[in-house]
């Protein structure tokens, strides 16, 4: 949920100084510092390092723990310590921030990065990136992790569940955990749902999306926990969807949130007809069974060309 924050987060300027002295009583080396106050990020020296107005260091990699549930835009990614809504950037690629300081933009104070502890390891999805400074950041499945410290525009998070940061400039969005989870039915391992998906409350042929980022509200979602996925002999396994209008009215899509990351190679994205976005599996789109009520049903599989999404 988005609690109204009316306070700006106003930069701080900030230069670099050199603390490390040691005590009289033989005491360890003290860490740079920023002027500010603030740790020098990880992995930086104090000739290379960025005038970060905001510097958090996690030393361990983030979790399911750290998802939280958010009443407007579902399960989504926060920080460890202040449980702050976590975001990823659409311009950058995997394993690289595009996101800095410098003469000409101060993207990286707007958008401060998650920094990995030096002794922080990977581990799963989790990354750790080296930032153009030699910064080490935390990252999901490649892509670099950010907090929003607000614009002219918008409030800065100040609380867990703010999420004012989500579509800034159409370009920066949340982390969300994978709609679909490994399970059984009917004594056969299959992939099932998980959490929740967009719910667009209507029928698909009724349904007509030409600009994504202004048309899917993300807030308006449907569980599917547990429940049984499909796939359809019709699709040809080529990113196609083959069961549109009426069909997949019976055979709900398991749609996908804007700018869904893959958790790998059997997994992609395909574009249906009216514009939405679907979760696929080596390339054939998964589905739901509309009579199917409840966690445990597979009653899809006594129809015709239908079968179970299996692993």
């Amino acid at each position: 949920m988005q609690h109204m924050n009316l306070k700006w987060l106003a930069p701080l300027a900030v230069t670099l100084t050199l603390a490390s002295i040691l005590s009289a009583c033989g005491g360890d080396n003290a860490p740079a510092t920023l002027a500010s106050g603030q740790p020098v990020p990880p992995g930086t020296t104090t000739e290379t390092s960025q005038n970060y107005n905001r510097v958090v260091v996690q030393a361990k990699a983030p979790g399911t723990g750290d998802f939280i549930a958010d009443s407007d835009l579902g399960v989504i990614l926060g920080a460890q310590s202040s449980r702050l809504t976590l975001y990823v950037f659409s311009k950058d690629a995997p394993g690289k921030s595009v996101c800095n300081i410098s003469t000409s933009s101060q993207c990286a104070n707007v958008w401060p990065p998650l920094f990995a502890d030096n002794s922080a390891k990977e581990e799963g999805d989790y990354s750790i990136i080296k930032r153009d400074d030699g910064a080490r950041q935390w990252a999901y499945r490649g892509y670099p992790l950010y907090f929003f410290n607000g614009d002219a525009s918008h409030p800065a998070d100040t609380a867990p569940g703010d999420n004012y940061g989500f579509l800034v400039n159409n370009v920066w969005f949340v982390v969300r955990p994978d709609p679909f989870q490994a399970g059984k039915a009917l004594g056969t391992e299959v992939w099932l749902g998980k959490g929740s998906i967009l719910d667009f409350k209507v029928n698909d042929e009724q349904i007509s999306i030409t600009n994504p980022l202004a048309q899917i509200n993300s807030g308006q979602r449907r569980s599917v926990e547990g429940m049984t996925l499909y796939i359809f002999a019709n699709d040809k396994g080529d990113g196609v969807s083959a069961c549109n209008g009426g069909c997949a009215t019976k055979w709900p899509p398991l749609y996908a949130d804007l700018f869904s990351i893959p958790p790998s190679k059997d997994f992609s994205l395909i574009q249906r007809n009216n514009g939405t976005s679907q979760w696929a599996y080596k390339g054939k789109p998964l589905y739901f069974w509309y009579q199917d009520a409840q966690p445990g049903d597979a009653l899809g599989v006594t129809v015709a060309n239908w079968f179970l999404a299996t692993r």
